[in-house]
């Protein structure tokens, strides 16, 4: 099968930085079990935590990736949406 990148031309333009963090984001999201969530410390994200909060949420979203996501003082959670459940 035929594959092509896919990624929109905005995630082009995202700092190698924060590019990076969010790829491996992405990819420890797909090895996580259900009822599990990701904890990052909020100074270990790249550049404004604001900024790569959204930037995260947006490439997951065009990525086809539904993910839920909760920030704290020290800590940011990220987790795999459930489709069919609200909170």
């Amino acid at each position: 099968m035929l594959q092509t990148d896919i990624r929109p031309r905005k995630v082009a333009k995202i700092p190698a930085q924060q590019r990076s963090f969010i790829s491996r984001v992405l990819e420890d999201l797909e090895n996580l079990d259900v009822d599990k969530a990701l904890k990052i410390s909020i100074f270990e994200l790249p550049r404004s935590a604001v900024n790569t909060v959204t930037l995260l949420h947006s490439v997951a979203r065009q990525s086809g990736v539904s993910i839920e996501m909760h920030a704290g003082d020290e800590f940011l959670y990220v987790w795999n949406r459930i489709l069919g459940r609200s909170r």
